[in-house]
């Protein structure tokens, strides 16, 4: 920002030097200065036309797959997973398909997930979306139905509330629930950053049980390495009960750490992939190996 102002003060009748901090104060959540900047950047010939309005996509940090990308207004991904055990308990094995419909501001998913746990085999469905609410502000509200008893629940749903304040800060409250015989509900509140290319974010999660219940800590990194919102590569770390709910709802349990690292690249426009190593030392003494994979294909 502070470079581009130095550009307009060089060459204030340049309509380029006004778009382009315009740009930068949009992707700051300074709506109103950028709406200045880009009057500006009209008043000196500039067609601002295609500018399209904020979009609640420049927000979902916390989940980058549900963004749209622009031109784009579909997306398909199949994504498997693959959990090994230390001792002698056989690997779990996930596989999930879901396509994805964006829209200006948000996008709605549909998924299919098929779950290989203990010899035993389930699936379930699932809607997932994202929604703006106010300014700065958005939603994820999932819902997802599987067997009436197994190892998926028989429903689950999850509603998280995301806001952005000051310059690259956003905050977040979350509750989900999984009902199997009976119902496990986690309570989670959320703080993230952007500095740069980088995001990170930490939250903390809530399971209510006897005593004071169980918690779980996360920690995320992110890094935009080549500078656009297709290719980074993620790293977490987690302690505590549930240490990292996935979307396969089975994730509960206690354990003494959780690693975690992801690469999402798009060698093509419309084509890209994601591979995923992690570990889990648990408090009774399982250790686990996870690899994932993932294909993604957009239109």
């Amino acid at each position: 920002m502070q470079a581009y102002g130095r550009w307009i003060e060089l060459a204030p009748e340049q309509p380029e030097a006004w778009l382009a901090r315009g740009r930068v104060q949009r992707a700051a959540g300074r709506e109103e200065a950028a709406m200045a900047d880009f009057q500006a950047a009209a008043a000196r010939g500039a067609d601002i036309s295609a500018l399209q309005p904020p979009s609640v996509a420049t927000l979902l940090s916390a989940n980058p797959e549900a963004s749209a990308v622009q031109g784009y207004r579909w997306g398909v991904r199949a994504g498997i997973d693959w959990t090994g055990f230390n001792n002698g308990r056989a690997a779990w094995r996930d596989a999930d398909v879901g396509i994805r419909r964006y829209f200006t501001r948000g996008s709605l998913g549909l998924e299919v997930l098929h779950a290989d746990h203990f010899d035993t085999t389930d699936r379930a469905i699932a809607l997932d979306a994202y929604a703006p609410l106010w300014e700065r502000a958005y939603t994820n509200l999932r819902y997802q139905h599987g067997p009436s008893s197994g190892i998926l629940p028989q429903r689950a749903w999850r509603m998280e509330v995301f806001q952005g304040v000051g310059s690259g800060w956003e905050l977040s409250a979350s509750v989900d629930q999984l009902r199997f015989s009976d119902s496990i509900e986690f309570y989670g509140i959320g703080v993230g950053r952007y500095v740069g290319n980088w995001y990170g974010r930490y939250k903390l999660q809530h399971v209510p049980g006897v005593g004071s219940g169980s918690w779980s800590h996360r920690l995320q990194l992110r890094h935009y390495y080549r500078g656009n919102a297709d290719d980074y590569w993620q790293a977490s770390v987690s302690s505590g009960r549930s240490t990292d709910l996935d979307r396969f709802g089975t994730v509960v349990r206690d354990s003494n750490a959780a690693l975690g690292l992801s690469w999402t690249r798009y060698p093509h426009p419309q084509w890209g992939f994601r591979l995923g190593i992690g570990y889990a030392d648990d408090a009774d003494g399982v250790i686990e190996q996870r690899a994932s994979a993932a294909l993604y294909h957009r239109w």
